[in-house]
Formats: C-alpha cells, sequence, structure tokens
C-alpha cells in the first residue's frame, strides 16, 4: 500500500491531525490558556479552586488514548460494518498496516501536543505561582507522557502480533429479512419522520425547516442509543454535581453546563457533519450557506437545549437579582455561540482548520468569560467576531 493510500486511509480513520511542529504551537497555547483559567485565576479569586494543568491533562490523556484504542480494535476487528473502508474492501492484513500507520501518525503528533502544554504549564506555575512541588512539575508530566507513549507501543504491538482477531458475526447492525426486523428499528423506521417534523415544522423558511428535518432524521438513524444516553444521562449527571457544588453564584456551576454542552456536541457534530458531507451529493437541492449554516446551527442547539434548563432550576434563586438575571443572559449567550462553534465546523468544509485544536480554542475564550461577572459576554461577543472572521467566505455567499 502506497504512502498516498495510508495518509488517506489514516485520515478517514482517526481524522485530520497536524504535524508535530503545528502540534508544539497549538499544544503551548492550550498550556497557557488551560493554566489561565484553571490556575492563575484563583490568585484573584478565592472562590475558584486551583486545579493543576498536570492532572487535567492526565485525564484528558487517559480518555484520548481509549478512545483511540477502541476505534483501532474496532477498525481491525469488524471489517463487515457499512463504511468507506468496507467499500474500499480492504483485508485483514491491509487493515492492520493502516491501524499501526494511524496510530503512528496520531501520537506522532499528540505527544508533541501533550508535552508542550505541560511544559507550559510547568514554567508558568513555578514563575507565577511559586510551585515547587516536583510531583506536580516533574513527576505528573512524566507519568502523563508516558503512559501515552506506552499505550502507544502496546497498542501497535497487539495489532501487529495479530492479537486483535476477526469477528465471526457480521456486524451490519441489524439486516434482515422481511419480518424479521426488531421491533425498536421497526419503530423508530415508523416515528422518526413524525418526530422530525414535529420538530423542525416551527420554522417559517420551507428551505432551513427541510434542512433541519434531513439534519435530525440523521441523528434518528444514527448511534440512536448513545444520543438518547447523552440527551437523558448528561442532564441528570450535570444536575447532581450542580447540587454538590453548593454554592449557585459559583463560577464552576456556569461552567460545568458548558462544559457538558461542548462536549456533547462533539458527537452530535458527527452525525450531523454526515449530513453536510452528502448534501452537495443531492444535485435536486439547492440551498444558500446561510441556510445551511442557519439549520447546522439549530440542530445543535436543539440535544445542547437540555442542558441549560438544568442550570436555571440550579440557579433559580439568584435569578431574581440583577446579578443573577444578567448571569443568566450571558450564560444564554454563551450557549448560543458554542453551538455556533460546533455549526461553522460542520458547514465549512473547506476550512483547514478542522482538527478541533482551534475550537476548543475558541470554547476557552467562552470559558474565560464565564469567570468575569456583568462584562463576560464581551468574551463571547469576540469569539463570534472570529467565527465570522474564519468563515467569513462563506458569510458572504
Amino acid at each position: 500500500m502506497n504512502t498516498r493510500a495510508l495518509a488517506t486511509l489514516s485520515a478517514s480513520l482517526i481524522g485530520p491531525v497536524p504535524d508535530p511542529g503545528r502540534a508544539v504551537v497549538k499544544g503551548s497555547m492550550l498550556g497557557t490558556l488551560a493554566f489561565l483559567i484553571f490556575e492563575f485565576a484563583s490568585k484573584f479569586n478565592e472562590n475558584i479552586p486551583r486545579v493543576p494543568v498536570a492532572w487535567l491533562l492526565m485525564v484528558a490523556t487517559l480518555a484520548i488514548e481509549t478512545v483511540l484504542l477502541f476505534r483501532l480494535v474496532s477498525f481491525v476487528r469488524f471489517p463487515r460494518k457499512p463504511d468507506f473502508m468496507f467499500v474500499a474492501r480492504l483485508g485483514y492484513a491491509q487493515r492492520i498496516t493502516v491501524a499501526l500507520h494511524a496510530s503512528k501518525r496520531a501520537h506522532a503528533a499528540f505527544i508533541p501536543f501533550t508535552g508542550a502544554a505541560l511544559a507550559v504549564a510547568a514554567v508558568l506555575e513555578a514563575a507565577a505561582m511559586d510551585e515547587r512541588s516536583p510531583m506536580v512539575l516533574a513527576a505528573l508530566p512524566c507519568v502523563t507522557l508516558l503512559f501515552m507513549a506506552g499505550t502507544g507501543l502496546f497498542c501497535r504491538f497487539a495489532i501487529s502480533r495479530r492479537w486483535v482477531g476477526v469477528t465471526h458475526r457480521d456486524d451490519t447492525k441489524g439486516i434482515h429479512a422481511v419480518g424479521e426486523v426488531p421491533f425498536f428499528r421497526a419503530l423508530l423506521a415508523r416515528k422518526s419522520i413524525v418526530v422530525a417534523r414535529c420538530l423542525s415544522g416551527w420554522m417559517p423558511s420551507r428551505s432551513i425547516r427541510m434542512l433541519l428535518m434531513r439534519n435530525l432524521l440523521y441523528l434518528l438513524r444514527g448511534e440512536i442509543i448513545l444520543t438518547l444516553l447523552l440527551l437523558i444521562a448528561v442532564p441528570v449527571l450535570l444536575f447532581f454535581l450542580m447540587l454538590l457544588i453548593g454554592d449557585p453564584w459559583s463560577p464552576f456551576v456556569s461552567l460545568l453546563p458548558l462544559v457538558a454542552a461542548f462536549m456533547m456536541q462533539l458527537h452530535f457534530i458527527g452525525e450531523i457533519g454526515e449530513a453536510a458531507v452528502a448534501l452537495p451529493a443531492c444535485y435536486w437541492i439547492a440551498v444558500r450557506y446561510r441556510s445551511i449554516l442557519v439549520s447546522n446551527l439549530l440542530s445543535l442547539m436543539l440535544p445542547l437545549a437540555v442542558v441549560l434548563p438544568v442550570y436555571y432550576l440550579v440557579t433559580a434563586s439568584t435569578l431574581v437579582t440583577p446579578a443573577g438575571a444578567v448571569r443568566g443572559g450571558n450564560e444564554l449567550l454563551f450557549f448560543m455561540v458554542t453551538a455556533a462553534i460546533g455549526a461553522f465546523r460542520v458547514s465549512s468544509g473547506k476550512r483547514r482548520d478542522q482538527d478541533g485544536v482551534t475550537d476548543f480554542l475558541l470554547f476557552a475564550g467562552i470559558a474565560v468569560g464565564n469567570f468575569i461577572p456583568w462584562s463576560g459576554s464581551v468574551f463571547a461577543v469576540a469569539v463570534a467576531g472570529v467565527l465570522l472572521l474564519l468563515n467569513r467566505e462563506m458569510v458572504r455567499s
């Protein structure tokens, strides 16, 4: 298999990843922002607990490596999934080659990115926070990098040694003969159009209503179990976490819903992004880019809307005061700009910075505004301006 084919197939498996040089630059920016938000802000407000960046990146590394490992194992183990790799007719040996290349490419970007973030955060902690703990400055960063490198080596060793075998069961997700369709899929097939039409029928614009209904159908026919689990479990868990904080005025009470909404959005972007990619193939549909953008924004706000009522429920006693009312309005603005980040990412297929780091940096700007009372909305407006600047060609068209 030639180098170009390997690069293309790896990108379709794990997504685009930056080269090591750009990864170092982005990691340095992430380390600086994370230090300012989670550590340096505690010097100005005693109510903000200090969370070392090394601990945050250790948790993030565990999550990233787990997701990457399961994705590579699933790719090798289930060769009959109805996806691009199945259409390309990749055999077992070819899948092992692609998985090994994808793992090397991912870790060639992840390790410099994480190392740069940890190094910058350690220098800032020692200079600005007078941190002298060897555990925070050296031990945790080394353990994090060793865990990332070790996981990558183990994954590639296990795959190359063919420890991951091909399943004997076809994994085409419920393709049966006539009369053998499971009850749940039959019910979903009958009700999906009705549900999508009810949720999108309030839009006065016909083109946006059609695009919104189309996005909802993609959500309903996709990972419906995971989607329902996110829509039900995340608000419940978020409610109890916010109650555990105990102070409705705490900035973390308003930050947790934003983080939950942003993380949920990563799942829905994949489903709605598939709808956006397939739209140009529908040559009988002619709509403006602005209509596509608005429909994607509304589609991402529908799932995220389950989180906002939880915030207003927990902070109901503060909303009757002027400061609480302003804070509640800022939270709504933060939610809308967070949804706009995902909508622009889905709609602008020609953007080169679609590796997610730019979206995370934009969301970090919103998170900074969350810690500033009264005028925190200025940061959300600035992030919206950056979004419009990055996508000015699409907005003008």
